[in-house]
């Protein structure tokens, strides 16, 4: 690990300033821009930002902003606490000036240093290689998707290049063998492993029951899911899961369930032994994209094979400063210089600069799946207006739904047959022409009628007609607009079986009115709170509840009264048809 010493004594030799500074946002504002002090305790932080994976990208930071601005001094790298939810790369704050164009992460203020999946020493690097890349080349260009970004979510080659060559960071901070022993022992942590793995089953077998009205996997979302895809940041990129079909059952590849498959598409990683997905699929989907560039970065062959000491000294380094995985990141920024945002459009600009390395680039790109001995193929965009979906995958009951975009050649199952017109087998068949170079090409596809390829050129009308539906930003979407759904749904469910719950409870036991309408809110309210909230293998815990904490008691204080025990148990029994339909509520079955 000699080399990141000899850069940070090269960098310090440079009158470079400090590689990062820890502020405080103060909620307050000048014009436009945040103000930020001082953070009063930066060295929890200083800590794991200067070691390990991120001390090693802060370095080349500095070496990436020579390269594109060798006239100016290097910024420091800058950390930005804040009371804003998740992290983002942002520009432009007030310091003891107004500094507008100044790039600075910004986390959350209790944001965890490190020691857990999506803690700062890796969504740190993660927000770094975006403001890197912004470095590099320019702005990120407006995307296609009409879907948030996730890591199993396909969405557009500039969103899924942007967002998975980030992403890699998280996998090379884990793997760090300088980074916090606390992270770098969540590589090895199969507990944690195997809870995601349960929670994203559960979630597939909730979708792919014929009746889900209010399964708990679904109705946690909001609760589980963004911890959970941490996890597969780190293990499902490292085993390139995101680069094959994910297990979808056959049944939900029907128009009616069009919108579970596609929920089940853009969640799961894929399935082990599973085909691989498409050349176009493979470029817009993030996890695909990560574990691409963590094979290219990890190579020997590329991290062995040194340039000039020209190349270097565009960088403000000589040869001999440079480790071999440094070597790959400083080749790897200048293939990006000149690639943009779009993988395949870096691979080949790296070919073109090193020749001599196509070879490795094939091969790396091989192991996960891509083929890049031909052109990828061109984009062809088509708004379906007949199939929404929810801005986000947090937005699963559709509260802010927006027509379906998507690109013909990395489409998949779901998005065709959410086609009006188009069923399993025709999507099979559409997949199998794949590329396509315009909808004309449809016609060499036997299944597509005239009907069905007249529905395709409208779509593309439309896609093509202003305004562009253009990506969904994060920024537009809030936890109220996202969460009321959920809410909503939950008291109607829970009306609705409390209603159901007294009818039944009175069939058995003949109470007051008010007494029937407290013991059906009650049995309903514990069993959905337990069906949701407590992770019950066997599935009992939910039926049982009402029996357990309001049978039980109500039971003895009967027998108590009355000295019948026939009696105690008809009052067992009421509790348990009353918590009946809230128990159907939370159960897929079918």
């Amino acid at each position: 690990m000699y080399g990141p010493v000899l850069l940070a004594a090269f960098l310090l030799q440079s009158n470079v300033p400090a590689p990062v500074r820890v502020y405080s946002d103060t909620g307050a504002r000048r014009g436009d821009l945040p103000v930020v002090v001082p953070h009063p305790d930066p060295e929890p932080y200083l800590r794991v930002l200067t070691g390990g994976y991120a001390g090693r990208l802060l370095r080349l930071y500095q070496l990436e902003q020579r390269f594109v601005r060798p006239d100016r001094t290097p910024q420091p790298g800058l950390l930005v606490l804040s009371d804003n939810q998740g992290g983002f790369p942002r520009f432009g704050l007030y310091t003891d000036a107004a500094q507008p164009a100044l790039a600075y992460i910004d986390l959350h203020r209790r944001s965890p240093p490190s020691g857990r999946f999506g803690a700062i020493d890796q969504i740190f690097p993660h927000e770094l290689l975006h403001v890197i890349v912004h470095d590099l080349a320019g702005p990120p260009p407006d995307g296609y998707a009409t879907q948030v970004h996730a890591i199993g979510v396909k969405t557009d080659r500039i969103t899924a290049f942007n967002e998975g060559f980030a992403e890699h960071g998280q996998v090379m901070a884990i793997d760090d063998p300088d980074t916090a022993p606390e992270t770098r022992a969540l590589g090895g942590d199969k507990s944690m492993r195997a809870h995601a793995h349960a929670q994203f089953g559960a979630y597939r077998s909730a979708l792919a029951a014929r009746v889900h009205v209010a399964a708990r996997a679904q109705m946690t979302f909001p609760l589980w899911f963004s911890q959970g895809e941490q996890v597969l940041r780190y293990h499902a990129v490292r085993d390139n899961l995101f680069s094959l079909e994910p297990d979808v059952p056959r049944a939900l590849y029907t128009r009616g369930r069009a919108y579970d498959a596609y929920l089940l598409e853009n969640t799961l990683p894929g399935r082990l032994g599973a085909r691989p997905r498409s050349t176009g699929r493979l470029l817009s989907t993030e996890g695909a994209v990560a574990a691409l560039f963590y094979r290219f970065v990890t190579d020997k062959a590329v991290q062995a094979k040194y340039r000039e000491d020209t190349f270097y000294g565009q960088f403000g380094v000589t040869r001999a400063l440079v480790d071999p995985l440094d070597n790959a990141y400083l080749k790897l920024f200048a293939a990006i210089r000149l690639g943009g945002y779009d993988a395949a459009g870096v691979l080949a600009a790296y070919g073109r600069l090193f020749p001599d390395e196509r070879p490795a680039v094939v091969a790396v790109a091989g192991h996960v799946l891509l083929d890049v001995t031909h052109a990828a193929p061109p984009e062809l965009w088509l708004l379906n207006t007949a199939f929404r979906t929810g801005t986000s995958l947090f937005d699963q009951f559709r509260a802010a739904p927006r027509a379906h975009a998507f690109d013909l050649n990395a489409s998949s199952v779901a998005d065709l047959i959410a086609v009006p017109g188009v069923d399993a087998a025709i999507a099979e068949e559409i997949l199998q022409g794949v590329p396509y170079e315009s909808i004309d090409d449809l016609h060499r596809v036997r299944a597509v009628t005239p009907d069905v390829f007249e529905t395709f050129g409208r779509m593309r009308t439309a896609m093509l007609e202003p305004p562009a539906p253009g990506t969904a930003a994060e920024g537009r979407l809030t936890f109220k607009t996202v969460l009321m759904p959920y809410v909503k749904r939950a008291l109607f469910v829970w009306i609705v079986c409390a209603i159901a719950g007294a009818l039944l409870y009175r069939a058995v036991r003949r109470i007051p009115r008010w007494r029937l309408i407290v013991n059906g809110l009650a049995a309903a309210l514990v069993v959905l709170i337990v069906g949701w909230m407590v992770n019950s293998g066997s599935g009992l815990a939910a039926p049982a509840a009402p029996i357990l904490l309001l049978g039980l008691p109500g039971a003895a204080i009967r027998a108590g009264r009355s000295r019948q025990l026939a009696e105690a148990g008809m009052v067992l029994l009421a509790w348990a048809l009353a918590g009946a339909p809230a128990v159907l509520a939370v159960t897929p079955f079918g």
